[in-house]
């Protein structure tokens, strides 16, 4: 069984180890032992890192996780086990960075999740099994307990996860079994984690669901190539989408062979549905299409002061930084679907790789117009930019290189007309890189000088189902979700799954790690990893 861990200090310092032993305990109560079958690997996963089987994606999101894995508490998911060799037992030093996607229950002490169940959620990015504690939670389905993807269940004290269930959630990158402790939640085949060492952990990050009539043969869990293409997708996007938004409707075959089609889907939701449903709570929550009747949402998601005027981009021009990254992408394709009345009047986004953008707007037809730009040309936009009579302009950076956000600013200010304009900027997410220290006083520095507002997928999940009810909130996305993943060429054309198997060497996620932190992976490219 083996394990993927990551310095806390240095994040592109990684490391491969094999652990001997499997998970030997007895199974506490309200626990379930899963296996990660599937997840995707993404620069938030640096991001986990820097502050804080299955099948796993990989992307500039997973570099986000590291990079955020003390002071958010992504690193206390999925902890270095104490059986790893020196010197990765320290602890404070090496860290497991986990991935959302798909995991299969091995044995469970839940009457509820079943052996051989599948869960959605935030899975370790290793090989080995795991133990949840988990408590059910609303919508039906859904549980409580770190990169997202997917792990089978080994072994189970829960009556309702069966061993061989399939788990997504947030998962270490490990090979080596693990345990959770789970508390049955709302609605049911929901879960949460509720060991001591995940509380300070954000609640998306503590959800796990069950994949619903999904069970996997531990002997050999085996996926056609197209059920598992939609996994790596899973893996890669569903974390960043929703933070952890966890699927339930994407079926498993009962037979130990999941159908092409099924896997396919499952890649695709490990890959994009964590940064879909984000820029669904954005689109929709945060920049309420109808502030007047629906009151909007601080970014944070918290009790602060966020106006029906704030969220108004009827009369706001949006600019999009990083337009190719797949947060930015998935937000470009909910705003597409806001009424015309509800802005913004123009969107321009800015990027590295203009084209596939611009297929991507033409595809969508959005009811404003659209203009789609490299970082150099900036300055000849801004007539365009004027052109629009905004009264506000609302910049949206996903992660823009070094000094775009700058030159943006300061060009604006020299013209005649934008100068006038209202100016809002939002901070979602990072460039992919590795973020020395000096970087992050940088960055902390421009988010004060700016007067960025950041943006928190988690927090205004919460708020959401705080004010509409779980239910309601998990059965719009899912809806919203499925529709989008039956039409994601139109808004993603250039994407394609790239598919890894295991932990170690270059085609595992140890390899998938060091083309992130060298910044190797192209826009077009979702890393998926199978670990059966």
């Amino acid at each position: 069984m083996e394990v993927l861990v990551v310095s806390k200090v240095d994040n592109e310092q990684h490391a491969t180890f094999t652990l001997q032993n499997s998970l030997a305990v007895e199974l506490p109560s309200s626990s379930i032992r899963v296996r990660t079958l599937l997840v995707s690997l993404t620069s938030n996963n640096l991001t986990y890192a820097r502050g804080g089987h299955s099948l796993h994606c990989l992307t500039s999101n997973n570099l986000t996780y590291a990079r955020g894995g003390h002071s958010l508490h992504w690193w206390d998911t999925y902890p270095v086990p104490t059986a790893s060799p020196t010197p990765y037992n320290d602890t404070s030093s090496w860290g497991i960075v986990p991935a959302w996607g798909y995991a299969v229950v091995v044995e469970s002490t839940i009457t509820s999740i079943l052996q051989g169940a599948v869960l959605w959620g935030y899975w370790p990015t290793s090989t080995a099994s795991t133990d949840l504690k988990l408590q059910a939670t609303e919508p039906k389905g859904h549980w409580i307990e770190i990169t997202w993807g997917y792990a089978v269940v080994l072994e189970s004290t829960i009556t309702s996860i069966l061993q061989g269930a399939v788990l997504w959630g947030y998962w270490p990158t490990s090979t080596a079994p693990t345990d959770l402790k789970l508390q049955a939640t709302e609605p049911k085949g929901h879960w949460i984690e509720i060991s001591d060492h995940r509380q300070k952990l954000m609640h998306i990050y503590n959800r796990y669901i069950e994949v619903s009539k999904s069970s996997v043969s531990l002997s050999s869990p085996g996926f056609g190539t197209e059920e598992l293409e939609d996994m790596a997708w899973n893996a890669l996007f569903r974390g960043v989408w929703e933070g952890a938004y966890l699927l339930s409707q994407h079926v498993f075959s009962p037979s130990p062979q999941l159908y092409r089609k099924e896997l396919e889907d499952m890649a695709w939701n490990a890959l994009f549905h964590g940064v879909w449903e984000g820029a669904y709570l954005l689109s929709q929550h945060v920049f309420s299409p109808s502030p007047q009747t629906q009151s909007p949402i601080h970014p944070l998601g918290v009790a602060i002061k966020w106006t029906a005027a704030d969220a108004d981009l009827s009369s706001a021009m949006l600019i999009s930084l990083s337009a190719s990254s797949k947060t930015a992408r998935s937000f470009a394709y909910h705003l597409s679907n806001r009424p015309a009345s509800a802005g913004p009047l123009g969107l321009l986004q800015v990027t590295s790789s203009p084209l596939p953008i611009s297929v991507a707007a033409e595809n969508l037809q959005p009811p404003y117009p659209t203009r789609t730009i490299a970082y150099s040309e900036i300055c000849e936009t801004l007539e365009w930019m004027a052109g629009l009579k905004a009264f506000k302009i609302v910049i949206v950076d996903f992660g823009a290189r070094d000094n775009i956000l700058d030159q943006l600013v300061e060009s604006m200010k020299n013209h005649p007309v934008l100068r006038s304009c209202t100016l809002a900027i939002i901070q979602v997410g990072s460039q992919q890189k590795i973020y020395t220290d000096e970087d992050v006083l940088a960055t902390k520095e421009e988010m004060s000088r700016f007067g960025k507002v950041q943006y928190n997928t988690s927090g205004v999940q919460d708020t959401v189902m705080q004010l509409n009810g779980a239910a309601t909130y998990f059965d719009t996305v899912t809806q919203l979700w499925d529709q989008w993943l039956r039409n994601r060429h139109r808004s993603i054309p250039d994407m394609r799954i790239v598919w890894g198997k295991g932990i170690s060497g270059a085609d595992g996620i140890e390899g998938g790690w060091q083309r992130l932190c060298q910044g190797l992976v192209d826009g077009g490219e979702g890393l998926v990893y199978r670990f059966y």
